[in-house]
């Protein structure tokens, strides 16, 4: 067998689409959608941020362009500004048209509630939770790059993201972060269902030191939806 290496836990979040944000911050951003922003200044700075993470894709223009990125378009895109500068981006992937959860049914009590549930979550302008049979609306929110790593840029732009999944009737926005990230403090105040799993480097003998000339303070990167 190959080498296994422990390389740290990945957290994943499934955010909840009756979380409704409201933080109290003294930035003021302004968020743009990706069609409104020049394809190459978006990849540029994925490029410069993304780079000091472990494992993070290089993205090019063209890539998102000739459908590399399959239901990817540069208008998925949210861009964050602070004064004039661009501060950080994440975009929001919608893989339903090739890939999908499937609700195969509901354990009792849940299967039994649910029709009244579903009032109740019209009622407070949520998505209602699918029939059996029925797919599990998910958007992931992905390639978040953020200007010096700052959480609180990264809420300000997962809060539109998460207001954007409720207008087009998502039940969950996926997140995953390595778990030495700081980007997970943007999510403590999400209601979000979370998971933990491992990543591994693997590796035969002649690979080793490849793994250990990784530097040891540069955070890893996974995205949820290429997982």
């Amino acid at each position: 067998l190959p080498n296994y290496i422990d390389h740290g836990r990945y957290v994943t979040y499934a955010i909840l689409n009756n979380y409704r944000p409201n933080r109290q911050t003294k930035r003021i951003l302004t968020i743009k959608k990706g069609g409104q922003v020049p394809l190459e200044e978006i990849t540029t700075f994925l490029k410069h941020e993304g780079s000091k993470k472990h494992f993070f894709p290089v993205i090019h223009a063209h890539d998102l362009r000739d459908g590399t990125f399959r239901g990817l378009q540069p208008q998925n895109f949210f861009v964050a500004y602070e004064n004039d500068r661009m501060a950080g981006v994440v975009a929001a992937w919608d893989q339903s048209s090739f890939k999908q959860y499937v609700v195969c049914g509901y354990k009792f009590p849940i299967s039994l509630a649910r029709p009244l549930l579903n009032v109740l979550l019209r009622v407070a302008h949520a998505v209602p939770l699918p029939a059996p049979g029925e797919p599990l609306g998910i958007l992931n929110a992905s390639f978040p790059c953020i200007r010096d790593n700052d959480p609180e840029i990264f809420a300000l732009l997962l809060d539109e993201l998460c207001r954007s999944a409720r207008r087009t009737s998502h039940h969950v926005v996926l997140a995953g972060l390595h778990e030495q990230d700081p980007l997970n403090y943007a999510l403590k105040e999400c209601t979000a269902l979370k998971y933990t799993s491992r990543i591994f480097l693997v590796c035969w003998q002649d690979g080793m030191d490849f793994v250990k000339s990784l530097d040891p303070d540069k955070i890893p990167y996974l995205d949820a939806a290429l997982l």
